[in-house]
């Protein structure tokens, strides 16, 4: 298991990037760790292992933690500075999203788009938390909807 001893000897903390300590095959002492996965998390070699830059800075500042995710308050992955870091549930960080899903039909967050019998366009506005479905209510447009969400979410996420 990975220590926060360990982190410290392989490495330095600036600004939310690892520093690398040591000189390496392809690295310099000074050097950024880690690259871009493709996903948009930054990933980071550690005595052969692959981790998440993210999970090595948490542990680097706090110690160990047990299963519980580590996310990005502000939602950007790659703003791995510790004070945009915290502890969450799934359903906390799920509610941390900025972009509806890729398979969302009205392409917004928390807002369905239907049709009623007559064929009018309809949208509802909902919300879910720790497996809890709130109904927010049906809106004309999907904006207004939207708006009906993002208000909802803030009573339940801290920004």
């Amino acid at each position: 298991m990975l220590t926060q001893e360990r982190l410290k000897e392989l490495f330095s903390y600036d600004n939310g990037n690892l520093l690398y300590k040591t000189k390496g095959l392809r690295t310099k002492i000074g050097d950024v760790a880690g690259w871009s996965n493709g996903n948009g998390y930054i990933r980071i070699d550690v005595d052969g292992k692959k981790y998440y830059a993210h999970r090595l800075i948490w542990i680097y500042h706090n110690g160990q933690f047990e299963d519980e995710i580590i996310d990005h308050i502000d939602g950007d992955k790659t703003n791995n500075k510790i004070e945009n870091l915290r502890l969450s549930d799934k359903s906390s960080n799920g509610l941390n999203r900025h972009r509806a899903r890729s398979d969302s039909n009205s392409k917004m967050i928390g807002v369905i788009s239907g049709k009623t019998k007559k064929g009018t366009n309809t949208f509802t506005a909902r919300l879910t938390i720790k497996g809890e479905k709130f109904h927010l209510g049906n809106y004309k447009t999907a904006l207004d909807a939207h708006n009906a969400y993002v208000e909802a979410k803030k009573k339940f996420v801290i920004f």
